[in-house]
């Protein structure tokens, strides 16, 4: 989610205003990929619904621009 925010291909608003359908994604490969039972599929959702709102966080929070420590030291 960074890496597609900080190229451009996805903002911070298109991750929020979509996360109802990124819930539904998730719920839906959950569900595909654990066995027939409920609680299966809710251990394995909830985390990576998490990640999810973690990632727009990430993206929210880190400061975009030149890596830190750049130009601080010019010996000449």
């Amino acid at each position: 989610m960074l890496i597609l925010e900080r190229v451009g291909i996805l903002s911070v608003e298109t991750y929020k205003s979509q996360w109802r359908i990124a819930f539904l994604i998730i719920a839906f490969c959950s569900m595909l990929l654990t066995p027939a039972e409920l609680t299966s599929m809710v251990a394995m959702m909830v985390p990576v619904m998490g990640l999810y709102f973690l990632g727009i966080g990430l993206c929210m929070w880190l400061p975009r621009g030149p890596v830190h420590g750049r130009g601080g030291y010019d010996p000449t």
